[in-house]
């Protein structure tokens, strides 16, 4: 082949494109977007070869057509660990020129690597030439990473890092999980993140677990089986206290059909409902006989045991409204706009808008209406914001955010004319999808452990003497749990009984101090209360 190579051979080695392939081609020098190498193997006889700079697959091809023989030796040099041990075997006069030249490669496949996979870009970016010449301006000594060698070095990231994850919850004893699914262009997929509370420092971390494609359609049963698969992908099939799902039918068959109650026993195929949601069935229907064999055969995914399930509040608030039930906000935000826009520059500027747009004009009382429909949903939207925040919000600030925004409706509703009848329907919305919420201990619970809220969310003494009791309960369990831990087989049941007394008035009297401290230090006592329990259930998922 014919060829114009830039300098000497040997003058060109010194920066061989592929060193660890020297013992078998030369690097006489760059033609266009392709290197130019001589064959060693071939000598006497010169051959000479193009081998394109994002990878050395034409040299590969002709070491299996003219050398058979050689063909393994090849796969050899070309295996990570020779790369490796070629670098260390260099000689002292070119080792450091070579070990700079290898680290500053290496940090620009980082890069690249980086930039493809926060990016989203496609895996075939390192083989198009405008992107080949961008990384060649900024480092022109540089080769470009094939595409498998990319996707190999993905693959091998992915794994550090679900190495890394999976040793992070090895050690705590309490997992939350939120899911969703989606699909697009007839193809299904799951999102799964986990959240756990640090041991050591009680810090609140996250981690994305999964974004994959379904086997099949998100139906409830593929689901299933593919939360089971991540749960014990990442050896936290037994650790989780609750799922975090939207409202959509298929999440709520699965966790109605596999999941755990409120008692956390499983439901195990029974029907529960949810409140809003109850199916009415007829109390005199026809038996229908079938098949036991068959039935006791059918794969309905009755072997996965999920955890308990909670419905994202946010998605709720959002399928209160029309027109549409999940961008209300939408038409919100826009009213509101166009109200700022009224009052700040005059009704000229509305009759002006109107005018541009080819609409009609407002009058006055449909602006009035307009006014009392952003008073009405400004509650709404604000609480929507409080929990759609993935900082400093935990499961405690659900049941006070709802409870202001129920107050804050009846507190509205006095003063408005037209938009009465909203209210009302969205606080019959809230009664519908909320009730039990607000009559959940744990929920609760979570909200007294909060120092933010503690008592002081609700003036219903019932609902916080529920919570109270049910943190009680858990500290009777934590107590009898340290008891059990500490007990020897030889110790008496009398001395056993006890410590299980002791440990229980001393939570107890941790619990009364918390209660009572004032806003300033109930943070540092809650922590201070929760430091020896920060393993133990009923603490660490809060």
């Amino acid at each position: 082949m014919e060829g114009e190579a830039s300098g000497p051979a040997g003058e060109n080695n010194d920066r061989h494109p592929w060193p660890y392939l020297k013992e078998m081609f030369n690097f006489l020098g760059d033609k266009g977007s392709s290197y130019l190498m001589e064959c060693i193997l071939c000598l006497p006889k010169i051959t000479e070869i193009l081998a394109f700079k994002n990878s050395p697959s034409n040299l590969k091809k002709h070491v299996e057509r003219k050398h058979t023989h050689h063909v393994q030796r090849y796969t050899e040099l070309t295996s990570s660990k020779l790369k490796r041990k070629w670098s260390e075997m260099e000689t002292p006069s070119t080792s450091g020129q070579t070990s700079l030249f290898d680290s500053k490669q290496t940090s620009i496949d980082k890069a690249v690597m980086k930039y493809v996979v926060q990016g989203l870009q496609p895996f075939s970016l390192v083989e198009q030439e405008p992107f080949i010449e961008f990384v060649r301006e900024l480092q022109p000594n540089s080769s470009i990473i094939s595409r498998p060698t990319l996707c190999s070095m993905i693959d091998i990231a992915a794994k550090e890092m679900k190495k890394r994850v999976t040793e992070a919850m090895r050690g705590v004893d309490h997992v939350a999980t939120t899911t969703d699914c989606w699909s697009i262009r007839r193809q299904s997929f799951i999102g799964v993140t986990a959240h756990w509370i640090d041991p050591e420092s009680l810090n609140r971390c996250s981690a994305a677990l999964a974004s994959k494609q379904l086997r099949g359609s998100n139906t409830f049963d593929e689901l299933a089986s593919a939360l089971n698969d991540i749960h014990s992908e990442f050896e936290i099939q037994g650790k989780i206290v609750g799922t975090t799902t939207d409202n959509g039918s298929n999440f709520f068959k699965e966790f109605q059909v596999l999941g755990e109650n409120e008692n956390g026993q499983s439901v195990g195929g029974c029907d529960v409902g949810l409140p809003g949601n109850e199916d009415n069935y007829e109390e005199n229907e026809e038996v229908e006989f079938i098949d036991v064999t068959a039935l006791l055969n059918e794969d309905d995914g009755s072997h996965y045991q999920l955890p308990k399930h909670h419905r994202c509040a946010c998605h709720l608030l959002n399928l209160l409204l029309h027109p549409n039930a999940r961008r209300w906000n939408s038409l919100f935000l826009a009213v509101e706009r166009l109200l700022r826009i009224v009052t700040a520059k005059g009704g000229a500027t509305g009759r002006s808008i109107c005018t541009d747009l080819q609409v009609p004009m407002f009058n006055r009382t449909e602006l009035v209406f307009l006014m009392e429909y952003a008073t009405a949903m400004s509650p709404v939207a604000q609480a929507v914001n409080i929990l759609l925040a993935d900082t400093n919000t935990h499961m405690g600030w659900l049941l006070p955010t709802i409870n202001q925004l129920i107050v804050k409706l009846d507190g509205i509703k006095l003063s408005l004319k037209y938009c009465q009848p909203l209210v009302d329907a969205l606080k019959l919305g809230i009664e519908n999808r909320f009730s039990h919420m607000l009559r959940n201990p744990e929920l609760i619970a979570a909200s007294i452990l909060l120092p933010k809220f503690k008592m002081e969310w609700t003036k219903d003494k019932a609902t916080i003497q529920m919570g109270i009791e049910y943190i009680k309960e858990h500290i009777e369990e934590c107590s009898l749990q340290q008891g059990e831990a500490n007990k020897s087989d030889q110790v008496e049941d009398k001395y056993s009984s006890s410590l299980k007394s002791f440990h229980t008035q001393e939570h107890s009297k941790q619990l009364e101090g918390y209660l009572a401290s004032s806003a300033d230090n109930a943070l540092q006592h809650r922590r201070t209360c929760l430091q020896p329990q920060k393993n133990k259930p009923g603490f660490s998922q809060f």
